[in-house]
């Protein structure tokens, strides 16, 4: 039997701090997997991750509207903000807004 291996947090999503707030990398694979492990590295460290200001850098990527949206939600939850979305392809956009319903 073959084992499906479980990705680690480093093969989908890297963080790092800066002086102006955090950079959130994602990785290759499925974007469901990315944000459901995201989702869990933000709830195992949540009293540091409080407050943070970061960057959602998706190298390659190309995020659909929707997608852009999950991650700034969830980021919502856990009293962060999504300042901007960086791509290789795109350079980088502001993420601000209003909040969504």
């Amino acid at each position: 039997m073959v084992r499906k291996r479980r990705p680690r947090i480093a093969d989908t999503i890297a963080i790092k701090g800066t002086k102006k707030g955090l950079v959130v990398t994602t990785g290759g694979g499925d974007w469901r997997e990315v944000v459901t492990e995201l989702a869990k590295h933000l709830e195992e460290k949540a009293s540091f991750f409080n407050g943070a200001h970061a960057i959602l850098n998706t190298g390659p990527r190309e995020l659909t509207p929707e997608e852009g949206r999950q991650v700034w939600e969830l980021l919502s939850t856990k009293n962060m903000e999504m300042c901007a979305v960086k791509t290789d392809t795109g350079g980088i956009a502001a993420a601000g807004g209003p909040r969504p319903r």
